[in-house]
């Protein structure tokens, strides 16, 4: 049986996950499954990074675009 403070603390999470202008992201690194291997897409200080050649050759590359897309909404605008 849950508690009636868990009961509220769930209900107050599913209200603030409904408004997503409460929250913005800040940092963040994820392991990326690429075709030709795996890498490390990181965001930081409002630009993204990611461990691949391709990105370290252009500033750009199809992980780090796919994360963006994936977490536009967390964006800072």
């Amino acid at each position: 049986m849950y508690s009636s403070s868990l009961v509220r603390k769930a209900a107050k999470a599913r209200d603030y996950a409904e408004q997503g202008d409460r929250a913005s992201l800040i940092s963040c690194s994820v392991a990326f499954r690429g075709d030709n291997g795996d890498h490390l897409v990181t965001y930081e200080a409002g630009a993204w990074r990611c461990d691949c050649h391709t990105h370290s050759m252009n500033q750009d590359c199809s992980h780090a675009m796919a994360m963006e897309l994936m977490l536009t909404d967390l964006l800072p605008t």
